[in-house]
C-alpha cells in the first residue's frame, strides 16, 4: 500500500518526532512525494499530497525577549531578537501557504540552523491543522526521500503486477467460446465490482450482474452525452465519473477501422483515492475486446445466416433438421404447443429486435447475466422478416418485445394459433397472413399517408389461405403437372408458361429468355392451351394461371410434396427468385 504520513513517522530507523498532529485524518493520507525547500513562499513550488522538508534556513533564530525593541527586523541574522508579532506573522504565512498548496506535512530538520523547532512555527502549524514533525540532525533528508520513493516504486510495481495478472486473465477469457461475456465477467472479478458492455448507442449488450443493468443503461446515456459534447473527431476514448459513492470508468472498444463497437463500463465503490488498477483493468479489457470483437461479429453474422437457413428449412417442414441444430443455434427448442410470430419491419428494426432477442435469450454469442435460460425460443430471419417461435405461455412477452423494435416506422407483428411442431408449416403461413392482414388494416386506417402504398405491394397469394390457394393451383395446373405424356415435356411447358408470365406474355422476350425461336414458344403456347383448356389471350385466364403459378412457386420453395410428385416431376430448383425446372437441356426444347 502507499505510504502514509503515519507510516513514515513509524519508521524506527528515521526516528522522526511528531510535534503537531494536525487535522484528524491528515496523518492517514497517502504521500505522493517529498521534497526539500528553504523558500518561505513555497506555495507555487508545492503540490497536493507532498511532504515538505526544511531546515528553516531563512527563518530567523527565535529568542523571544520581552525587552526586544518593537521595531526589530524579523530577518535579522545577527543573533538579535526579532519582533515577536512579525515573527509569528511570518510563520503563519509560511504554514498557511503550505496548507493551501495541499502539503500533507512539514518536516523540520533541527541542528543545522535551529536547535529546535521555533515555537511560533509550532503554534502556526497547530492553528492551521498542518502536521509538523522534527527530523534529527543525524537523519539526512535523503533517507526520508528514499523511503517515500521506495514505497512509490513498490506501489507502481504492485500496480503493474495487478494489471499484468488481470491482463493475462482477460486474454485467457478472450479465447473462450463466448469471449464478450467471459471478458466482462473477468473484468468484474478483477476490479471487485461490476462490468458491462454497451453498444455504440448505449444499449447494454452484456453485463456481469443483473442488479446494475438499469444503472448501466442510465450511465451509458450520460457518458455518451459527455463523449458527444466534445469536438467531432476528438472524442475521449476513456471517461471517468464519480457519482453516488461509486467510481465509474468507461473505455471505448474500436475495430480495426477505428469505428466504435461499444464501451466497457465498470463500477466500484469509490475508494479514498483514485484506484489506478481499476482504471487500468477497464482500459485493458476494452483493448482486448477491440482485438477479438470484430472476429466475433463475423462469427455472429455466420450464426445469423445459419439461423436463417434453419428457419427456411423449418418453413419447408423439415423439423428434424431444426431439432439437430437447435442446441448449437438456440440452446433448445421451446416445448409445444408453440406460437409463430412474424415481424415485418425495416432492416434496422429487425436488427434491433434480433440483438434484443440474442441478449435476452443468452444465445447471441454470449450467455449474459439475466438471460432467459429456462425458456428457449427460436428466432431468425426468413423471407425479409424476423421470425420468433416460442412456447404459448411466452407469447405475450415476445409479442410485446417484437412490437417495441426500434427502427424506421412501426413494426407489424403477426401471430399464429398455438400448434404442435408437426404442424409448424401451417403456423408459419398463419403468421404470414396475419402480418398481411394487419398491414392492410394499418394502411386502411391511414389512407392518404405513405402507409397506404403498402396495399399495392401485396400479393394475392399472401392474403389467401395457403390450403385454399394450393387446392386452386392444383385444379388449374394439374393436367400440366400430373397429366399424361413425358414428364420432361410437361415440365418444359410449365417452365415456358412461367417465363411467359414473367415477361408479361411477350413471346419475343420469352423466346430470348429461354434461348429458343419465337415459333417454338408459340407452338408451346398452343400445347399449353390445349392441355389446360385456357385461352392465353384472355386476361381472366391469364390471371388464373398466374395465381396458380405463384402458388406453385411458393409450394416449390416450401418443398410441398402435395403439389409436385417425386415420380412425375424432375429436380426442382429456385433461380433468380422464380420457380424453374431443371430440364434435360436445349434438346428438350427443340422436341417440345
Amino acid at each position: 500500500m502507499s505510504l502514509t504520513v503515519s507510516d513514515l513517522l513509524s519508521r524506527k530507523e528515521l526516528r522522526l518526532h511528531l510535534v503537531v498532529e494536525g487535522l484528524p485524518g491528515y496523518l492517514d493520507r497517502k504521500v505522493v512525494w517529498v521534497h526539500q525547500s528553504e523558500l518561505l513562499k513555497s506555495r507555487e513550488f508545492s503540490e497536493p499530497g507532498e511532504i515538505l522538508l526544511t531546515t528553516g534556513l531563512n527563518l530567523p533564530h527565535w529568542r523571544q525577549s520581552p525587552t526586544a525593541p518593537a521595531q526589530a527586523d524579523p530577518e535579522r541574522k545577527d543573533g538579535g531578537a526579532p519582533d515577536p508579532a512579525a515573527y509569528r506573522r511570518m510563520c503563519r504565512d509560511y504554514v498557511q501557504g503550505m496548507f493551501e498548496a495541499g502539503v500533507l506535512a512539514c518536516g523540520f530538520g533541527v541542528g543545522v540552523e535551529h536547535d529546535a523547532v521555533p515555537k511560533p512555527l509550532i503554534d502556526a502549524a497547530r492553528q492551521e491543522g498542518l502536521p509538523l514533525f522534527e527530523v534529527p540532525l543525524d537523519v539526512p533528508f535523503q533517507s526520508i526521500v528514499r523511503a517515500v520513493s521506495r514505497s512509490l516504486a513498490e506501489d507502481e510495481h504492485r500496480l503493474m503486477r495487478t494489471t499484468y495478472a488481470a491482463q493475462r486473465r482477460l486474454i485467457s477469457a478472450a479465447k473462450d467460446e463466448y469471449p464478450l461475456h467471459s471478458v466482462i465477467l473477468r473484468t468484474a472479478e478483477s476490479i471487485g465490482g461490476w462490468a458491462a458492455f454497451l453498444g455504440p448507442d448505449g444499449y447494454v449488450a452484456d453485463i456481469s450482474h443483473i442488479a446494475p443493468r438499469a444503472q448501466a443503461e442510465q450511465l451509458g446515456v450520460e457518458m455518451l452525452a459527455q463523449r458527444n459534447s466534445g469536438h467531432e473527431g476528438n472524442a475521449p476514448r476513456t471517461m471517468f465519473l464519480l457519482k453516488d459513492g461509486y467510481d465509474y470508468c468507461a473505455s471505448e472498444v474500436r475495430g480495426a477501422d477505428q469505428s466504435a463497437h461499444g464501451f466497457v463500463l465498470a463500477g466500484i465503490r469509490a475508494p479514498e483515492e483514485t484506484d489506478m488498477a481499476f482504471r487500468s483493468i477497464v482500459i485493458v479489457a476494452a483493448e482486448i475486446l477491440s482485438a477479438c470483437l470484430p472476429q466475433r461479429e463475423a462469427m455472429d453474422k455466420r450464426q445469423r445466416h445459419m439461423r436463417a437457413v434453419m428457419l427456411r428449412a423449418l418453413a419447408l417442414g423439415h423439423v428434424d433438421i431444426l431439432r439437430d441444430m437447435a442446441a448449437d443455434l438456440w440452446g433448445a427448442l421451446p416445448q409445444g404447443p408453440v406460437c409463430v410470430i412474424c415481424v415485418s419491419a425495416s432492416q434496422n428494426a429487425r436488427d434491433d429486435l434480433y440483438r434484443r432477442l440474442s441478449t435476452q435469450t443468452g444465445y447471441g454469442g454470449s450467455p449474459t447475466a439475466g438471460a432467459r435460460q429456462t425458456s428457449p425460443v427460436v428466432f431468425g430471419d426468413y423471407d425479409d422478416r424476423l421470425w420468433i417461435i416460442c412456447s404459448r405461455q411466452d407469447l405475450p412477452a415476445y409479442r410485446k418485445l417484437a412490437g417495441a423494435a426500434d427502427g424506421d416506422g412501426l413494426p407489424v407483428v403477426g401471430v399464429s394459433r398455438p400448434c404442435l411442431w408437426e404442424h409448424i408449416v401451417g403456423a408459419v403461413d398463419q403468421a404470414r397472413i396475419d402480418v398481411r392482414v394487419r398491414t392492410l388494416r394499418r394502411a386502411a386506417d391511414v389512407v392518404g399517408s405513405d402507409s397506404a402504398g403498402y396495399i399495392g405491394d401485396l400479393s394475392q397469394v399472401d392474403i389467401v389461405e395457403p390450403e385454399v390457394a394450393e387446392t386452386y393451383a392444383l385444379g388449374v395446373l394439374a393436367p400440366l403437372i400430373r397429366g399424361r405424356g413425358q414428364s420432361q415435356t410437361r415440365m418444359t411447358l410449365l417452365q415456358t408458361l412461367r417465363a411467359l408470365m414473367e415477361t408479361s406474355m411477350n413471346v419475343a422476350a420469352c423466346a430470348e429468355r429461354m434461348r429458343v425461336h419465337r415459333h417454338t414458344i408459340e407452338n408451346r403456347m398452343d400445347r399449353i392451351e390445349q392441355i389446360l383448356g385456357v385461352d392465353l389471350g384472355d386476361v381472366r385466364d391469364v390471371s388464373r394461371v398466374w395465381f396458380a403459378l405463384e402458388t406453385l412457386k411458393r409450394g416449390a420453395v416450401r418443398g410441398d410434396a402435395s403439389l409436385l410428385s417425386a415420380r412425375s416431376v424432375p429436380r426442382m430448383q429456385q433461380g433468380r427468385g422464380v420457380f424453374s425446372v431443371a430440364s434435360g437441356g436445349r434438346g428438350a426444347d427443340r422436341h417440345a
